[in-house]
């Protein structure tokens, strides 16, 4: 029988937790009191999206699989919680962008606007196929894990400008070199996912996968996220009612659950009757 995946992955994933506390003190966790409710709603889930999917992977390697049942299920709400909380962001920065209120978001929001639809588009994807496969342990807990996959680039781009010579920035002019530290952080995420692959490849789809996703983003990015089509729609995503966007989001990620919880039942009932 081949052994369970990721023994000590766990470890790996919480290490992200204080790598998010790092690259997001400057413009929220410094300024958590008065921080837009959006950014709560996506730190939030996203820190107890890695939580969980850490508690997992302990869960199912030290015989308690009752708990990492319990936690699976757990996922069903947190999920279109993350989701909404993608979407509400995904919003503060288009609403930032059409009405130029902050030089950031002025210059880069279009751009990383793109990153998060793609992001969340994956994220969706990744935990349909992590439902679709649990009977499939080694398939399973790729797919679970390589959600996390998306948040790396986020951290590690962000990390960058206090940590990397050159890369600082220290004024308006200066806000180009960030996509110079996203590009290096999906990088960098891409080959975590390309490593993982090499060492299992029967099992690697899910990491490979992934990697393509990652490039999009950064290709989308550059490519993208300038053009005037583009920066259209995102100002039109900004002027939905954002009650409506957060409903629908949360929609989606309710359609996600019970799809992939009830479609392995369905194909058993039908294989059964048949």
């Amino acid at each position: 029988m081949t052994p369970l995946p990721f023994r000590h992955g766990w470890v790996a994933i919480l290490l992200l937790l204080p790598l998010v506390g790092l690259a997001f003190w400057p413009n929220y966790i410094s300024r958590i009191t008065t921080a837009p409710i959006a950014f709560h709603a996506h730190g939030v889930t996203a820190t107890l999206w890695i939580a969980l999917v850490a508690a997992q992977i302990l869960s199912i390697h030290h015989a308690s699989p009752k708990l990492h049942r319990t936690l699976g299920k757990l996922s069903f709400v947190l999920m279109p919680l993350f989701m909404a909380g993608g979407v509400m962001i995904l919003q503060s920065m288009a609403v930032g962008f059409a009405t130029n209120r902050d030089p950031f978001v002025s210059l880069l929001g279009a751009r990383l606007g793109t990153f998060d639809v793609i992001a969340g588009a994956g994220f969706g994807f990744f935990y349909l196929m992590a439902l679709l496969t649990r009977r499939s342990p080694q398939l399973h807990a790729r797919y679970m894990t390589a959600t996390v996959l998306f948040l790396i680039g986020p951290i590690i781009g962000r990390l960058m400008p206090g940590f990397v010579p050159g890369l600082g920035i220290s004024g308006i002019e200066e806000l180009s070199k960030f996509g110079l530290t996203i590009h290096a952080g999906n990088a960098i995420a891409a080959a975590i996912a390309l490593y993982l692959v090499a060492r299992a490849p029967r099992h690697g789809a899910p990491f490979l996968i992934a990697a393509a996703l990652i490039g999009l983003q950064s290709a989308a990015y550059k490519f993208v996220g300038p053009l005037a089509w583009w920066e259209a729609v995102f100002v039109r995503i900004g002027e939905v009612p954002g009650t409506l966007a957060i409903c629908f989001a949360f929609a989606a990620g309710i359609a996600i659950v019970f799809v992939g919880w009830t479609a392995p039942r369905r194909s058993q009932a039908r294989l059964m009757a048949s």
